[in-house]
């Protein structure tokens, strides 16, 4: 990331209880030897977390989440953070021979969306005196640090205090508890807050929906797909990748496909991969402890492997060896093989148990015992490493592979395209939903009427058909009030409006998406979202995007945009599959960087001289870029046109024989005086009007073919 940015970051302060008054009493060789110790511990457990240590300020820390990649659990990981420092300084007590409770600390976190700048200079991770000892290289600005900065000032010494959107997102991970609201320095209103009790011995997002449940929707033709294949997969094994943006509903699809075939007496054996946790090989030792069942525990596990493998033909030797692998993968103990070697007894191990009914204690039953072939449930493939897509590409390709149905999903992304390619794997994308499955989803998880018909109707075109923003947006309305339980049973909508901004869960997700994409591909998905969901590539060297080709076409193949087709200003035009991609992308730039885009995108089309309704389009990106800049006047003057010129100085298209910096022409002027309001879109008044993509009769991808369903279904 380079830039200043916004962004959607978890802050966390923690700050010793009584410090000063203890400082007042020892040494200052003391005093620094606690600090030392404290600010290690404090460091230590940020940096486990993936976090980044921003400040030492006197005898506080201050850590952010989020920066310069997001990642769906910042929120999560800065409480886990917050829960360690509270927890070592018992350790640092008892390490420096202090009395019991003289070292406690107080933890705030909060998240929200602030400003990161990049600093030209770094005080060095070394630094632990006091003072500001900056380590990141970025400065973060906004209200969400205030905030968090607040509520460690007002939490109870030993615990962690957080704020509503930080409650939000961790309440399926962590035990928290209401402490009511607070009246916080520089906030109009009070600000609802919770302290963190514990974290979940097994995270639920089920949990923290709890009445909000609903049955799955709208995805009928793609469940009749998947069981179609599982029909067929006892004569022929069946490999399915499922690719859809965040938020879209692989998982509910997924859960729902094993839960049918799971009533057919069918195994199902899942398997989430996890970003940057663990060894390579977790999912596979998820699957095999879920194909094992209870013999994986069993004090005689490897015997009865030994047998239940000899019996489907592995000699002596083989057998002993490919248990040997199976059990020591599973009970995480150093396996001690080549990666094929290792491979080939997975694969083994989990076939032969695919052709035995899992009983618990019964290891015997022969061959043939359940008939219905098992299947293979593997998660975020996103997060896959080369060592994990290797064992899958030796399991699909197995020689001896028995009778079985793998099922992946993931995220757009570098390992699904590695897994594309494989051998006999076909593709499923799955698109967001029509607004009427919307308008239903809200009716199952709320009840019928209890939305008015606008809300509606608003939250299913704010959506863009994205399950995951209904259920965040209706999670935050139950922390807020916006929704309450009904004494009777069932809702109580007490809003007026319809959803305005993005729920920061959301945005986070999809804000990992947009990081995790090498640097030009990034800044086309930015630059490309100033015209609107529907952009012209033409226009992208002129919106600092010089040689876009080949990022164009890793974003096509990977699904994250829709094109090249023929659209209002170009023939070559691009569409933003999902439009909550859109609008993340371009919430990310700050207003600055907004409205020269604007100013530039402008400059294009009227040097392109013949566009239907040019002036419209010109006008409406003039005063996007107007109202863009800042208001606060805080700003030093910038030449708009900086950075628009070519290498060497060379002016771009659309600004030859300009005036002044930032000025516009007259027929700008004109057009800009005369635009009309007819094409808002998603927020950015005056953009061009979008091709929206979406769902159509066939929603399978052949592996290499081309993309048949652009217009969603309603």
């Amino acid at each position: 990331m380079t830039g200043a940015a916004r962004r959607v970051l978890s802050i966390l302060f923690a700050d010793l209880v009584g410090f000063t008054e203890l400082a007042e009493r020892l040494d200052p060789e003391d005093v620094a030897a606690i600090q030392q110790e404290y600010f290690a511990r404090a460091h230590e457990a940020i940096v486990r977390h993936r976090g980044n240590v921003e400040k030492y300020i006197g005898d506080a820390v201050v850590g952010s989440f989020g920066v310069p990649y997001a990642a769906d659990d910042d929120a999560e990981q800065a409480v886990r953070a917050g829960l360690d420092i509270a927890a070592a300084l018992e350790g640092v007590t008892e390490s420096l021979q202090l009395p019991p409770g003289a070292l406690q600390v107080r933890v705030g976190v909060n998240t929200g969306e602030v400003i990161t700048t990049p600093l030209s200079g770094d005080a060095g991770e070394g630094s632990m005196a006091t003072g500001d000892a900056v380590t990141t290289g970025y400065r973060i600005t906004g209200d969400a640090v205030n905030v968090a900065a607040r509520l460690q000032a007002r939490a109870r010494p030993g615990t962690v205090l957080v704020g509503p959107e930080t409650a939000l997102a961790v309440e399926p991970s962590m035990v928290i508890e209401s402490a009511g609201t607070l009246s916080l320095k520089g906030k109009r209103a009070p600000v609802p807050v919770w302290h963190v009790v514990e974290p979940r011995a097994v995270p639920s997002r089920e949990w923290a929906l709890r009445a909000l449940q609903s049955p799955t929707v709208g995805r009928e033709e793609e469940l009749g797909l998947l069981e179609q294949s599982w029909s067929l997969a006892a004569t022929q094994p069946q490999t399915w990748l499922v690719t859809a943006p965040p938020g879209v509903g692989k998982t509910r699809l997924v859960t729902e496909f094993g839960t049918r075939v799971g009533w057919s007496g069918s195994r199902v054996w899942t398997a989430t991969v996890t970003a940057g946790h663990g060894s390579g090989y977790d999912a596979v030792a998820q699957l095999i402890r879920s194909a094992l069942g209870s013999l994986a525990d069993a004090a005689n596990a490897h015997g009865q492997l030994v047998a239940r493998l000899a019996r489907h033909g592995y000699d002596g030797p083989r057998a002993r060896l490919s248990a040997d692998h199976a059990l020591a993968l599973v009970n995480g103990r150093h396996l001690e093989a080549e990666p094929a070697v290792l491979h080939s007894s997975w694969v083994a191990v989990l076939d032969t148990c695919g052709d035995v009914l899992d009983v618990p204690g019964d290891a015997d039953a022969g061959p043939g015992s359940d008939t219905q072939p098992p299947v293979w449930v593997i998660e975020d493939l996103h997060h896959a490493g080369d060592d994990l897509l290797a064992w899958l590409r030796e399991a699909l390709t197995w020689p001896h592979r028995r009778d079985r149905m793998v099922v992946v999903t993931t995220r757009p992304s570098l390992a699904g395209r590695a897994v594309a390619a494989m051998p006999g794997v076909c593709e499923l994308q799955l698109t967001g939903l029509g607004d009427t499955e919307v308008v239903s989803l809200l009716d199952e998880m709320l009840g019928s009427a209890v939305l008015p018909s606008a809300t509606s109707a608003g939250i299913a075109e704010a959506s863009g058909g994205n399950p995951l923003f209904v259920e965040e947006l209706l999670r935050s309305w139950t922390h807020t009030g916006v929704l309450q339980p009904h004494p009777g049973g069932g809702w109580r909508f007490t809003g007026t409006d319809a959803p305005g901004a993005l729920p920061t869960t959301v945005q986070s997700v999809y804000l990992g998406q947009v990081d995790g994409l090498p640097d030009t591909p990034r800044q086309v998905l930015h630059s490309g979202s100033i015209p609107g969901r529907t952009f012209p590539a033409r226009a992208l060297p002129d919106l600092d995007v010089p040689g876009p080709d080949p990022a164009l076409r890793m974003l096509t193949d990977w699904g994250l945009l829709v094109g090249p087709h023929a659209h209002r200003v170009d023939d070559t035009s691009y569409t933003y599959r999902h439009g909550l991609l859109r609008e993340v992308a371009y919430a990310t730039l700050p207003r600055l960087e907004r409205a020269r885009l604007h100013l530039r995108f402008a400059r294009w089309v009227e040097a392109l001289g013949s566009v239907h309704a040019a002036d419209e389009v010109i006008g409406t990106h003039l005063e996007s870029g107007v109202r863009q800049r800042p208001r606060s006047g805080a700003h030093p003057r910038r030449r708009h046109d900086q950075g628009s010129r070519g290498r060497g100085g060379r002016e771009s298209s659309g600004e030859r024989g300009r005036g002044a910096p930032g000025e516009c022409s007259a027929a700008c002027r004109a057009a800009a005086r005369a635009r009309s309001r007819t094409h808002p879109d998603h927020g950015t008044p005056g953009a061009v009007p979008p091709a929206r993509p979406g769902r159509g009769a066939a929603p399978v991808r052949p592996v290499g073919g081309g993309d048949d369903h652009v217009r969603r279904r309603r």
